[in-house]
């Protein structure tokens, strides 16, 4: 039996290992054919990274960690020790906020009404887009802050650099952020308005590198228990969810650990809602709703014109998502309402599985993305029923008021293409002499559904258990 080179080399040594080596050191007449072996360049290749990689884990065990306490900024909104963020459209009130919560941390006091006072602390304000004196004071003198208690960096100087000074860098400056935090005695606050400024050449659209800027200010907030507090703009993609708005990459929203969005009121241009759209760290806050006002300064070069928040009392009960959600034209409107009185009386008997509701959906002739949004608007409760699968269920104060009948139902037929369009609606009403009280007319209406489905086969995915998309967590 003919022998391969690898077979060679193990005659020749019982340690690959060692072979190998000693065909490095002693030249044969083979030994070209020799080093061309697979085993002997994976060999290699194992070896040098090896030798390359003197890293190693750094790792504890669970039970020799103290467990602590949050602590935060602003109780149950901002946390010390981690990143937070404020988005909106240009002109609607974010950086005021951040003025306010800086005002509110120089001396103490509440943020709003619904909310219990922090603790005194220093603030250090990194702002692109306002001036010191003409914005950013006359804001912290009418919102009633320690102005001592408030640093404001203009620049970076480097002592080699010809060209002056150079803007703040998140990827090279946090050190001299550092240095400056134990010169002035502490701070409990870092305002970076917008971040998009300070990012040093991050491309801010690309996951990779933004985690790789925002992984060490994580770990510099922790180190320092200071909250950072991001501000950033929204994008112009209306057509999409809340937490996809934040301009740039998804890793700014998901690196932050409590993310709140300011938006205007659809009812009161004048009236902003500021609303959390993420907390990681505590149970889900209310919203709150404020005011900007008008205020005039005194100064030794005449009034002053500036503004601030008016925070109303208690709390908004409107999501992020329910304020930011895609504008529908009057035609989805239509169909979203009709989805919703279908869904209204499917459930105003009791729960029913998500099984069934996907086939009387293809008999009704509404589409699946406008009964998702009809439940979001609802409200409907999706549950797991033991090893039942999944059902929807109306919350209880709707099933107590909900009709107990399909009104104006419609009937689908079939379209010719009997493809994966929707089902059209055919309106077929209902004869009053044919009802006689709300169970006859349920009936009545799952006869007509049973008819239409033996008609139009549910496709195959319809059978299948719904496991129901995010809806309030409920799964």
């Amino acid at each position: 039996m003919k022998l391969g080179l690898d077979d060679w080399l193990v005659k020749q040594s019982g340690d690959l290992k060692e072979a190998f080596a000693y065909l490095d050191r002693i030249p044969l007449g083979h030994s070209t054919l020799v080093k061309a072996s697979a085993w002997h360049q994976k060999w290699k290749k194992e070896e040098a990274a090896r030798q390359a990689d003197q890293g190693v884990l750094i790792y504890r065990r669970a039970d020799s960690i103290k467990s602590r306490p949050t602590r935060w900024l602003i109780p149950g909104r901002f946390a010390l020790g981690k990143t937070g963020m404020i988005a909106g459209h240009p002109g609607f009130g974010k950086s005021q906020a951040a003025i306010s919560i800086t005002a509110t941390v120089s001396t103490g006091g509440t943020f709003s009404t619904a909310d219990a006072p922090c603790e005194i602390g220093t603030t250090i304000i990194l702002s692109a887009e306002d001036g010191a004196e003409d914005t950013l004071r006359p804001r912290l003198e009418a919102a009633g802050a320690d102005l001592s208690r408030v640093f404001i960096i203009d620049a970076v100087a480097d002592r080699s650099s010809v060209d002056g000074p150079r803007v703040f860098d998140l990827k090279r400056d946090l050190g001299k952020l550092g240095d400056m935090i134990r010169v002035i005695g502490g701070a409990s606050l870092i305002v970076i308005d917008p971040i998009s400024a300070y990012l040093g050449g991050t491309d801010s659209h690309k996951n990779a590198e933004v985690r790789s800027l925002l992984t060490p200010l994580a770990s510099f907030a922790e180190e320092h228990g200071v909250a950072v507090v991001c501000i950033s703009h929204f994008n112009k993609n209306m057509q999409t969810e809340a937490i996809m708005r934040i301009t740039g990459s998804l890793a700014f929203v998901a690196a932050a650990r409590s993310a709140y969005v300011v938006v205007q009121d659809p009812e009161n241009e004048a009236r902003r809602l500021f609303l959390p759209l993420k907390n990681n760290l505590g149970p889900d806050r209310t919203g709150l709703a404020f005011t900007v006002e008008p205020v005039q300064l005194d100064s030794d070069e005449g009034p002053i014109q500036t503004s601030r928040i008016l925070w109303e009392a208690g709390v908004v009960t409107t999501t992020a998502k329910e304020a930011m959600a895609p504008p529908l034209n009057s035609g989805e409107q239509t169909e979203l309402e009709s989805a919703k009185g279908f869904l209204r009386a499917l459930l105003a008997d009791g729960p029913v599985s998500s099984k069934q509701i996907r086939a009387d959906v293809m008999g009704a002739g509404h589409s699946w993305g406008t009964i998702r949004r009809a439940q979001e608007a609802l409200k409907v409760i999706a549950f797991k029923q033991g090893l039942g699968g999944w059902a929807w269920r109306l919350p209880t104060e709707d099933a107590q008021a909900s009709p107990k009948m399909l009104v104006n139902n419609g009937c689908a037929s079939s379209t010719s293409s009997g493809g994966n369009e929707h089902l059209q609606v055919s309106q077929v009403p209902v004869k009053a002499e044919d009802v006689q009280g709300p169970l006859k007319m349920l009936t009545l209406i799952d006869e007509k559904l049973n008819g239409i489905l033996q008609k139009q086969p549910v496709p195959a995915e319809a059978a299948e258990p719904l496991e129901p998309e995010v809806i309030a967590d409920e799964a």
